[in-house]
């Protein structure tokens, strides 16, 4: 039996106090003088289960994970991240994806897409960047992915997923925001979508006081 959520195989060998759970790191376990070897089975993000959802208990679990992640930033009042006061009233109105895995949100997602300039989430920071975002367009953020499960490429296939979707919308552009708080691997990361800084990369002052921030935006 494999156990598919902590890759620890299980061999049954005859009676009940037999049973051999197997360290997938080191393949063979023995007991009452009896080798098992076996071909280890590793939990790889392939289990992950990615979609697009509305569902009350999914959203809680994704909003919590958000702030849990926030919280764990250096800089960040812990406190506010964790009651919900650095949250923007965007989440009625966006779309949300989440990334499963046994039944846990491990990463989440969201992508807002706007009619106007005034309607997007950080708005203050294209203000005065119309000629550069074409409507109508749309705002990728609220991207987080639990600390164990980095590394994998879960925050690319969110990328990709919201871009398409933007698109398939008919949306002329996509806007996101970066700080330094979001790390300079996140930035490369965007850029390399394609996404180009608005207003010659100037830097905004957040209304949360903890950071600054840059806008950037990619045209289909």
């Amino acid at each position: 039996m494999i156990d598919v959520c902590t890759g620890v195989i299980v061999i049954y060998t005859g009676a009940m106090d037999n049973f051999l759970p197997i360290d997938p790191y080191r393949g063979i376990r023995q007991k009452n003088s009896l080798y098992l070897i076996i071909s280890f089975f590793m939990p790889t993000e392939q289990r992950l289960d990615i979609f697009e959802t509305m569902d009350p208990d999914l959203l809680k679990a994704a909003f919590s994970l958000r702030r849990q992640v926030w919280a764990a930033l250096p800089g960040v009042d812990a406190q506010s991240a964790l009651s919900g006061g650095l949250d923007d009233g965007f989440d009625d109105v966006g779309l949300h994806w989440v990334a499963v895995d046994c039944g846990s949100v491990v990463a989440s997602a969201r992508l807002c897409v706007c009619k106007s300039m005034e309607s997007l989430p950080d708005a203050y920071v294209f203000a005065d960047a119309a000629t550069e975002v074409p409507l109508s367009t749309s705002a990728i953020n609220r991207l987080v992915v639990r600390s164990d499960y980095r590394g994998q490429g879960i925050a690319s296939r969110l990328d990709r997923i919201r871009l398409a979707e933007a698109h398939a919308r008919g949306c002329a552009s996509v806007t996101a925001t970066w700080s330094p708080f979001s790390g300079l691997p996140r930035r490369s990361a965007i850029e390399a979508l394609g996404f180009r800084p608005v207003l010659g990369g100037r830097e905004h002052s957040a209304r949360e006081p903890r950071r600054s921030l840059i806008g950037f935006c990619l045209r289909f």
